[in-house]
């Protein structure tokens, strides 16, 4: 082994050992959950990924490994979506999707209604907010954030699963975030400060439409991931999820919630999957988790919400495969992200492939 292997190999060793002792953790929860030997868990789960793609965390969390579920799963692995995005979507174009600034700007550009920016901090150079003359550097995030108009969303230009994302509201006290209570500015850009984050966005909150009143959290903003696959100038709807949160400021079912499915004609909510409480597998919900039929709930103006994903997937050419995040507000349906990284479908199965994905 060269010097150059020998070094490269231990400055992966580490990592590699973190991965080799959570697959044992994963193997062992999976096994002991189902009563079957660790040997036959790790067969079943590398069948799953020769096969499928499916890594073995993700069999776990999808409830794979149950020796009675099917053997061919319902639902795409993040691996084989991943490389249907790589295959059909520029990689020069992802910059305008997944940093929250650009697409901010590429969206308004097009005219696509999208949550007001009112302010952008950055790390290292130059940010702004609305109200405050000149730039604003890191020196000067407190004041900023104080002259921010409340109620705001601040969240990473880079984020992601709504990691860091921090509602913030005023009231006769001063500033409140809403997971962590009470904050000063100066505390809130200490804290933001802190994070390895390279920029962060200032976005006015959005409200939900009346219509979700009851759906989930009071707290978080729902949204529609609505995915889209763009033919030439024509664009279709491939699925479409809705994420209800049951807690926190966030929707995303990494984060406790629920992804329901929707009827792409209708918009009407049909059944949901959630994380099992014990990490392994999942619970279909037929019914809402505080009683009563999901059907009770159809998104509100979907018709709207669909032509603006598809206005949006013309727009976003020649990106092919992207999922938006449409929130439903009583002004009407807004874009809160573009995903060129879009997940599949929680353990759910997203339907037939457009033609564009099987070329």
């Amino acid at each position: 082994m060269s010097l150059t292997s020998r070094a490269y190999a231990l400055r992966y060793a580490p990592a590699k050992a973190r991965l080799l002792v959570r697959a044992a953790g994963d193997t062992r929860r999976a096994a002991g959950h189902y009563g079957v030997s660790h040997a036959a868990t790790f067969a079943r789960a590398f069948d799953l990924y020769r096969r499928h793609g499916f890594g073995l965390h993700e069999s776990v969390d999808y409830g794979l490994l149950d020796p009675a579920a099917p053997r061919t799963p319902p639902t795409l692995s993040k691996r084989r979506m991943l490389a249907l995005q790589a295959t059909h979507n520029p990689a020069a174009m992802e910059i305008v999707t997944e940093d929250k600034i650009v697409f901010d700007a590429y969206c308004r550009a097009a005219g696509l209604p999208v949550a007001p920016t009112v302010g952008v901090l950055a790390h290292d150079g130059p940010g702004w907010m609305d109200g405050v003359p000149g730039p604003v550097t890191a020196d000067g995030w407190a004041a900023a954030l104080d002259a921010a108009p409340a109620p705001f969303v601040v969240k990473p230009a880079h984020g992601a699963l709504g990691r860091d994302v921090r509602v913030v509201v005023r009231d006769e006290r001063g500033l409140r975030d809403l997971t962590d209570g009470p904050v000063s500015p100066g505390e809130l850009a200490g804290r933001l400060a802190a994070r390895p984050v390279h920029a962060w966005v200032v976005q006015r909150r959005l409200h939900n439409h009346p219509a979700m009143q009851g759906l989930g959290a009071p707290e978080a903003l729902i949204t529609s991931r609505i995915v889209t696959v763009r033919d030439g100038d024509h664009a279709s709807v491939w699925f479409a999820v809705v994420r209800v949160p049951r807690g926190g400021v966030v929707d995303n079912i990494s984060a406790g919630g629920v992804e329901v499915h929707v009827d792409l004609v209708t918009g009407t909510l049909t059944h949901g999957v959630a994380k099992a409480e014990d990490a392994v597998g999942v619970v279909r919900l037929d019914r809402h988790p505080a009683g009563g039929p999901w059907d009770r709930w159809a998104v509100p103006d979907w018709d709207d919400a669909v032509g603006l994903a598809l206005r949006a997937a013309r727009a976003f050419a020649p990106m092919v495969v992207v999922g938006w995040d449409v929130a439903s507000t009583p002004d009407g349906p807004v874009l809160i992200e573009g995903n060129a990284w879009a997940d599949p479908p929680y353990a759910l199965p997203p339907g037939p492939f457009p033609a564009p994905l099987s070329r």
